[in-house]
C-alpha cells in the first residue's frame, strides 16, 4: 500500500507544488514568540496568495564584451605623402590671334534721357461743380392718402390685433387660472417588476482570505523559499 505525500506530512500547495520538509521546516520553530508559525500556503484559503520568490544575489558586473575579448589591435600603416604632379610652366603667348586682327572699335550710341516733367499749379478759383450737381433737382414726393401721421406710431404696440407679431401677442396675453379636474386620480405605483431570477437569487457573501488581512509578505532571505507568520508576535519571520 502506497502512502501519499500528504499523509507523510508534506503540505500540498496550490497548482500542484509541494513544499519539501527539508527546505524551510527548520525555520518554522524559530519564531519571535517561540511557537511554530504557518506558511503562506497554509493560511491562504482562496488559492491566490503565494510566497514571493527570494531575491537572487547580485553578481559582480562584468563589462567585458565578446568584442573586447576578441579584439586585436592592428598596426596602422604610415601615412604616405601624396605625390604632387609637377606641371610645367606655360610659355607666354606672343602670336596675334584672328580676333585681334579683325577687331574694330565701334562707337556707342548716345544715351536717350527722358525729360523732366514739370507740373503747373492750378488756381484756387476753379469751379468744382459737376454736371450732375448742376442738373440735379429736388423733387417733392407725393404723400399717400390715408397714411397715419408719425405721431401715432407710438400707439401701435398697444394694439392686440396683430397675429403676426409674437411680441405684441405676449403684451396682450393675460394668464388665466385653469381649475384642475376633480375626476383625475393619480395612478398608484404598485406594479411589480421582479423576475424569476431576482426572486430565486440569493446573495452569497464571499469569504475573506486571512492572508489579505495580514501585512504584505516580504521576500524570503537568501537560502529560504517561504515565510512563516507568527500569530502572537504579528510579524513574518
Amino acid at each position: 500500500m502506497s502512502i501519499s505525500r500528504e499523509e507523510e506530512g508534506y503540505p500540498m500547495l496550490q497548482r500542484g507544488r509541494i513544499l519539501e520538509k527539508s527546505l524551510d521546516e527548520s525555520y518554522r520553530s524559530k519564531s519571535p514568540s517561540g511557537d511554530p508559525g504557518k506558511s503562506v500556503e497554509e493560511l491562504c484559503t482562496c488559492g491566490k496568495h503565494h510566497c514571493p520568490q527570494p531575491i537572487p544575489e547580485s553578481q559582480p558586473f562584468c563589462a567585458d564584451s565578446s568584442y573586447n575579448q576578441d579584439y586585436r589591435k592592428w598596426e596602422l600603416p604610415e601615412n604616405r605623402k601624396a605625390l604632387r604632379n609637377e606641371v610645367p610652366e606655360y610659355l607666354p603667348f606672343e602670336a596675334d590671334s584672328s580676333y585681334h586682327q579683325d577687331y574694330r572699335r565701334w562707337e556707342l550710341p548716345t544715351r536717350f534721357t527722358k525729360p523732366i516733367n514739370r507740373y503747373i499749379e492750378t488756381p484756387e478759383t476753379r469751379d468744382f461743380i459737376t454736371s450732375y450737381q448742376s442738373d440735379y433737382k429736388k423733387w417733392d414726393l407725393p404723400q399717400k392718402v390715408g397714411r397715419a401721421p408719425a405721431s401715432l406710431s407710438r400707439y401701435i404696440l398697444s394694439c392686440p390685433d396683430n397675429p403676426n407679431d409674437d411680441v405684441l401677442r405676449q403684451l396682450s396675453l393675460n394668464a388665466h387660472n385653469i381649475a384642475t379636474s376633480e375626476n383625475y386620480i393619480q395612478a398608484k405605483e404598485d406594479r411589480k417588476f421582479n423576475t424569476i431570477y431576482t426572486d430565486s437569487f440569493k446573495g452569497k457573501q464571499l469569504e475573506v482570505c486571512p492572508v489579505s488581512l495580514l501585512p504584505p509578505i516580504p521576500h524570503p532571505p537568501p537560502g529560504r523559499h517561504t515565510m512563516f507568520w507568527d500569530s502572537k508576535a504579528k510579524t513574518w519571520y
